[in-house]
């Protein structure tokens, strides 16, 4: 038995000898940042990592304790909010926002458990393509022999791993549209007064292509020089069931003098919610859905949609490229 002991105080003595010196030789500064690539839209990328609200759709911290209860305080996304923690595996612990501006927020954190404090910095960024990059840092610091412990332990590497598992989560969370669009990207705008040479059909939604391209071709060459702006598409009405829209192809003119094989629609100036899609056609739904949604929480009935096509494919190969604006015209 005394040898045992002898052995375990060996093992202690070596085991705290090891810590001081990892402790003399690694940083008492501690860095991660990682970043990913999405498609989606910068500002519904933001409106995710901005707001504390959203942490839980995407932070591996609320998808590994089932325990974990969670409350905020403050006006979400800006200055002074806060997120406060409390879980048998994740402890507690509380972020406040210190500040936000030019699609990046900064934060502190603070463990309660332990009386460790961090800074954080999160961000969407421009990428190529139309896509949008999602940066988050963190910096803490240790005190000696605390900074040898957590080198022991690995904490680098676990936080990387954290960070990674959760901009992943956030890739799929926009990318999946379960993100939908923050009120941010939607604006309120006055829709000017136009007149239209349009060819309307009811038509399903397999047969979109095909449809806008041939009546483009028709609008096109019989309005001629009476274009004055934008291809667009007017939307009366989208039936979920059969998948099918009663919806026009229309170029805006300057007169409203008769086109060969066009009926000529004359829309006043109304108020508008508009949106800004940018990516392909078949993407579009989900800024639909949330302008749809949005209008529904203000209790506002669209009275007609329409889409304009600012870039597509008739300029733009690329079609992560495409930048279509969507107006919903309300009484």
């Amino acid at each position: 038995m005394k040898k045992f002991f002898l052995i375990l105080g060996s093992l202690l003595v070596l085991l705290i000898v090891v810590v001081l010196v990892a402790g003399m030789v690694s940083p008492k500064e501690m860095r991660v940042e990682r970043n990913i690539v999405i498609n989606g839209n910068k500002d519904v990328v933001y409106d995710q990592v901005s707001k504390f609200h959203n942490w839980q759709n995407w932070t591996e911290w609320a998808q590994i304790d089932s325990t974990m209860q969670v409350d905020y305080t403050g006006e979400d996304g800006q200055r002074g909010s806060t997120y406060h923690w409390k879980g048998e595996k994740t402890g507690e612990g509380r972020v406040t926002n210190t500040g936000a501006q030019h699609h990046e927020m900064k934060y502190s954190m603070v463990f309660l458990d332990f009386d460790s404090h961090s800074d954080g910095y999160i961000r969407a960024e421009d990428a190529s393509n139309g896509q949008t990059k999602a940066v988050w840092g963190f910096v803490t610091k240790y005190s000696f022999p605390m900074n040898g412990i957590m080198a022991m332990m690995g904490m680098k590497k676990m936080l990387e791993s954290d960070f990674d598992k959760g901009l992943a989560r956030l890739k799929g969370v926009v990318e999946s549209g379960k993100a939908g669009a923050p009120a941010a990207a939607i604006n309120e705008v006055q829709f000017p007064a136009h007149t239209y040479a349009t060819i309307r059909k009811r038509v399903p939604m397999s047969e979109f292509e095909k449809f806008f391209g041939d009546a483009y071709e028709v609008l096109g060459k019989e309005a001629g020089q009476r274009i004055n702006g934008h291809a667009a598409g007017l939307i009366y009405e989208w039936d979920e069931k059969t998948m099918t829209s009663d919806i026009a192809a229309a170029f805006p003119i300057a007169d409203n003098k008769p086109v060969n094989g066009a009926t000529i629609v004359e829309v006043p100036a109304l108020n508008a919610y508009m949106m800004t899609y940018n990516g392909p056609y078949t993407g579009s739904e989900k800024a639909h859905a949330a302008i749809g949604e949005f209008l529904k929480e203000k209790g506002l009935q669209q009275k007609l949609v329409i889409e304009e096509y600012i870039t597509g494919p008739f300029n733009e190969k690329d079609a992560a490229k495409w930048e279509t604006n969507i107006y919903y015209l309300v009484n």
